[in-house]
């Protein structure tokens, strides 16, 4: 593809709409700063695990090895118990075709809350799952903390 800077949304932007109690179907956090994945996941779970009222509308996945399809398959069948579903996704950068996160992402269900933890930079941002993810608002970067970030981060926890 082209040389053109494909500018991802910060972390940080994830974690102001999810304390704002903006929870989104689908979030692919990603970057360099674990403890920025670590902690907008925190976040998130805080606000999700109340409108869970079943354990089985709770699933985490270890992508290696695990199917896409697969995964998206759980996330798109119906809670068991609760009016919402959280399906976690755990080493997300393990997954080989991610191609059918596209089709995913042009639709998400409204009854599941997807989650990808992707521990370290993605090397080719500028592809169509990507672009895909970032065009629908779903995809986040955990840059390490400098500066006006660092400060504002602080300020903030």
């Amino acid at each position: 593809m082209g040389k053109n800077k494909i500018n991802i949304p910060s972390i940080l932007d994830a974690v102001k709409e999810i304390k704002r109690d903006k929870i989104k179907p689908l979030y692919y956090f990603s970057g360099d700063d674990s403890f920025g994945i670590d902690d907008a996941f925190k976040q998130l779970e805080q606000k999700v695990t109340p409108l869970l009222t079943s354990d089985f509308d709770r699933e985490v996945f270890y992508a290696d090895g695990k199917s896409l399809v697969d995964i998206l398959d759980s996330a798109s069948s119906f809670p068991f118990g609760s009016s919402k579903k959280f399906v976690i996704v755990k080493e997300s950068e393990k997954i080989k075709d991610k191609k059918a996160l596209i089709s995913y992402a042009a639709s998400p269900t409204d009854f599941t809350i997807l989650v990808f933890l992707h521990y370290g930079k993605i090397s080719n941002p500028d592809t169509q799952v990507y672009t895909s993810l970032i065009n629908g608002g779903f995809l986040y970067e955990a840059k390490e903390l400098r500066g006006k970030n660092l400060a504002a981060w602080i300020i903030n926890n």
